[in-house]
């Protein structure tokens, strides 16, 4: 019986030597990028983006406040509940739910978007599998900016539940520096003003990235990244004079912001596990060995 023959690669003859029929250069590649990958950013995460935080009106975030407030603590003005409740095992532990909730659904979002990644499908399972592991955090925590509102700096989760900044700082349970870094690297996304397109590119840059540990073919996963990243090189010359200087910029201070962030984050997930926090069974828990 004749072997079936396997699909088509994305990458280059360089790296598939095992075929005369693997498909295009690196042009090509360029092209099918620039043509999908706005779509595949939008279609992925619209129920993210759809509704940013940043675009509610003021009065809408104040009453969803209240009525968080009201759910935590039994009040909807915060100075009546702070004072002996914020720092409640329960009141904690509601917040978290609604932090873990919303970054479960972003990150299985992040898987799928991966999977829209021309060119990481042709890479080795074992990789695809390193690469979303480690990555889909970083991804959630871009696409949290949406959550954010910078000027009344709160945080407008799923269900409406609403938390400012510091009102976090007390009835959540990580660290105060946990929730600054957070917010703050929110504000730096939102500072940048980049459109679905350019979004989508960072994303894809942030997830191939050929310095994850446990990888088998990092070459292969450079080559992709490589070719992603002058994608993302020529989308930003297309719009500002200085592209080349604000990609490198951009990749290298969101990736050392992601860097502190995803470190104190798991600091933080090691100590509520001391506390006897429990963590809702799904691929946030999953990820980082809660469950």
């Amino acid at each position: 019986m004749a072997q079936k023959a396997s699909p088509p690669s994305e990458f280059p003859k360089r790296y598939t030597l095992s075929s005369p029929h693997l498909s295009p250069d690196g042009g090509s590649f360029l092209t099918k990028l620039l043509r999908t990958i706005e779509s595949s950013f939008c279609v992925t995460f619209r129920e993210h983006i759809a509704h940013p935080a940043f675009e509610k009106p003021r009065e809408q975030i104040h009453a969803a406040n209240e009525a968080t407030l009201q759910h935590l603590f039994g009040v909807v003005k915060w100075e009546d509940g702070r004072s002996h409740t914020a720092q409640a095992f329960e009141v904690r532990l509601k917040s978290f739910r609604a932090f873990q909730t919303c970054f479960d659904r972003i990150m299985q979002d992040s898987v799928k978007f991966a999977k829209r990644i021309p060119g990481f499908s042709d890479l080795l399972p074992e990789d695809r599998m390193v690469l979303v592991q480690s990555g889909c955090f970083e991804l959630a925590c871009v696409i949290f900016s949406f959550y954010v509102d910078e000027e009344s700096q709160t945080f407008c989760g799923p269900g409406n539940f609403t938390l400012s900044q510091s009102q976090m700082w007390l009835a959540f349970p990580m660290s105060k520096k946990f929730v600054n870094l957070l917010f703050d690297f929110a504000f730096q996304v939102q500072s940048h003003r980049l459109e679905p397109l350019k979004l989508g590119l960072l994303l894809a840059v942030l997830l191939v990235t050929p310095i994850r540990e446990g990888l088998t073919s990092r070459e292969e996963v450079t080559w992709l990244r490589d070719l992603i990243c002058q994608a993302f090189r020529f989308e930003l010359m297309v719009t500002h004079s200085d592209g080349v200087a604000l990609f490198n910029h951009l990749v290298s201070s969101i990736r050392e912001e992601l860097q502190r962030l995803a470190a104190e984050h798991r600091r933080q997930l090691d100590i509520m596990r001391a506390a006897g926090f429990t963590f809702q069974n799904d691929l946030y828990s999953e990820t980082f060995s809660l469950v």
